[in-house]
């Protein structure tokens, strides 16, 4: 049985959102949705818990895209959190409707 994150739910204004724990898992998986537009979620990740920087991630669907962001809607993102302790998706800007952000890990 999966457990999934909300990291976002629904937001309509920028904002840090959920950290994800993924000490013990080495994929995390993440599904973006929601009715906006226009806006920007930058993907981190943390060695410490308290210091974060831009990590990559695979766009499912098409691996032949690798980024630390997105502006997309309706798109899964899988990372390869090996080694990191805490995961986040920042909602950096949003310009209208909502977005919402879940995750799901494995090991």
């Amino acid at each position: 049985m999966m457990n999934f994150i909300e990291v976002h739910k629904a937001a309509t204004s920028a904002a840090t959102g959920k950290n994800v724990n993924v000490r013990e898992v080495n994929k995390l998986t993440l599904q973006v949705f929601g009715t906006s537009t226009t806006h920007e979620i930058d993907f981190y990740g943390s060695l410490n818990g308290e210091d974060f920087a831009p990590m990559e991630g695979l766009k499912v669907g098409d691996t032949t895209i690798s980024a630390s962001q997105t502006v997309g809607i309706d798109e899964l993102w899988e990372f390869d959190v090996t080694m990191i302790v805490s995961f986040r998706a920042v909602l950096t800007s949003i310009g209208d409707g909502n977005v919402s952000i879940v995750a799901t890990t494995s090991k």
